[in-house]
């Protein structure tokens, strides 16, 4: 019975994720869908219905050229719902309707939020959507504004190009209405730095502002120090090292090359916005195809990492590389234990990490080299094919240019990276029957000599 129990909790995401996938197909599919009034090929409203669903960015369709309002507010719709979580607005939903949860349902969303404490389920998605909708509603009366006032714009216009860019620099989704992305915008700081204040709040997930909301009332009324969550700690510090990262090579390598158009400091915004943006987000605010090597390189190890667990960020997140890191460097010196900030990491976390770095490499290395063979002859370079492969795996949307000349095969190939990279390898893992078992028998303990 609890096996049973298990499985169907494990199955939740994969349910809820596909079947908002599948409805999101059907509609874009529709007539009304698309600019020109004709029905869009199933191929490419179920590449767009996952790219949005699992807020990665990669389109076959322009989105704002190809799809009609009604198309672009689905597109919407699914990144607003992928974003927040499948699990998180399934739960309202069946709140809602009166069904009893149970506790296997209750803390598979607990989890998906990154909470791992019962205070209240109801509460704690509440928190969450507020959380969401207040930074998105801010972001969108900025952008708007901006718009307005200084592109000529109308109002209408502007309200809606805010309201679609906040929500998905928010979930972290890449989409935009506009060809050329955020290349028009490159030299306008609001913008730049907006966007990329969007993107971090929402890399970073709702445990963290939480802890922070918890932090300052503690303090505020002067009750004992609270301590801030080793978690959290973790998280702001690799991801403050990450944007260094991002922010200094992008500036380094780029000044006199995708930068060089743009005079003075104009360039330091449009950097950041570039360092910010492969950590899922999928935004360019400069020709991709035209970055200097070593910044692609660069690039495609941050798209690899993604943000923070519970986030609408992908990628494998900064914690388990972190981690991995503390544990290669533990070993070097000699240290048993995984060990930050005067704390032990258990070694169950350690393996989970481990498990999820090497199965991600190993999703991303069987689909980048089933596309190679598949592409072989179609001249597209494999050194792209490895790009937009790892922007489907982390849900970032960087590419290319490629991704509409990819053959069928291959569009269904990254769809269903972008599916897992959602979902996250571990859970595909726990999905396919995987399972945490105490052993009743163990052997004995015989030396390997490694390396």
């Amino acid at each position: 019975m609890n096996r049973k129990k298990n499985k169907n909790s494990n199955f939740i995401a994969f349910k809820t994720f596909g079947l908002t996938i599948l409805i999101g197909t059907l509609l874009l599919s529709l007539p009304i869908s698309n600019m020109n009034g004709k029905w869009t090929p199933p191929l490419s409203a179920l590449f767009t219905s996952t790219s949005a669903t699992c807020v990665t960015g990669l389109i076959v369709r322009d989105t704002g050229t190809y799809f009609s309002t009604f198309g672009q507010l689905v597109i919407l719709a699914l990144i607003q719902v992928g974003g927040i979580g499948i699990m998180t607005m399934g739960t309202i939903i069946l709140t809602l309707i009166g069904r009893r949860l149970t506790l296997e349902d209750t803390e598979v969303v607990m989890n998906a939020l990154g909470y791992n404490k019962f205070k209240g389920l109801k509460v704690l998605l509440k928190a969450t959507i507020y959380y969401t909708l207040s930074f998105e509603l801010v972001g969108a009366i900025i952008i708007s504004m901006r718009l307005w006032l200084n592109y000529n714009m109308t109002l209408r216009k502007a309200i809606f190009s805010g309201v679609f860019h906040s929500i998905s620099a928010f979930c972290n989704a890449g989409f935009s209405t506009y060809s050329d992305s955020l290349i028009s915008f490159q030299s306008d700081p609001i913008i730049m730095f907006t966007m990329s204040g969007l993107i971090i709040i929402g890399g970073l997930g709702f445990f963290i502002v939480a802890s922070f909301v918890s932090l300052s009332k503690s303090r505020l009324h002067f009750k004992a120090k609270a301590k801030v969550p080793l978690h959290t700690r973790i998280v702001l510090l690799a991801t403050a090292i990450l944007i260094a990262v991002g922010f200094l090579s992008f500036l380094i390598f780029e000044y006199n090359n995708t930068l060089a158009d743009l005079h003075g400091l104009s360039k330091i915004p449009c950097a950041f916005f570039q360092g910010i943006t492969p950590r899922t987000a999928g935004f360019n605010a400069v020709p991709t195809e035209q970055l200097h090597p070593i910044t692609k390189a660069i690039t495609t190890m941050l798209m690899f990492i993604g943000g923070a667990p519970a986030s609408t960020a992908g990628g494998i997140k900064v914690t388990t590389i972190f981690i991995i890191i503390l544990t290669v460097s533990g070993i070097i010196r000699g240290r048993d234990d995984t060990e930050v900030f005067e704390r032990k990491i258990p070694n169950t976390t350690t393996k989970k990490a481990l498990c999820i770095f090497f199965v991600s490499i190993a999703l991303v290395t069987i689909t980048f080299s089933a596309i190679v063979l598949i592409e072989n002859n179609s001249g597209i370079r494999n050194e792209d094919i490895f790009f937009e492969t790892i922007s489907a795996f982390g849900t970032v949307g960087l590419s290319m240019g490629i991704t509409s000349q990819l053959s069928v095969p291959s569009k269904i190939l990254i769809i269903l990276l972008m599916f897992i990279g959602r979902l996250g390898p571990l859970t595909i893992a726990l999905i396919v029957g995987s399972k945490t078992k105490h052993q009743i028998i163990h052997y004995i303990e015989e030396n390997v000599i490694v390396g």
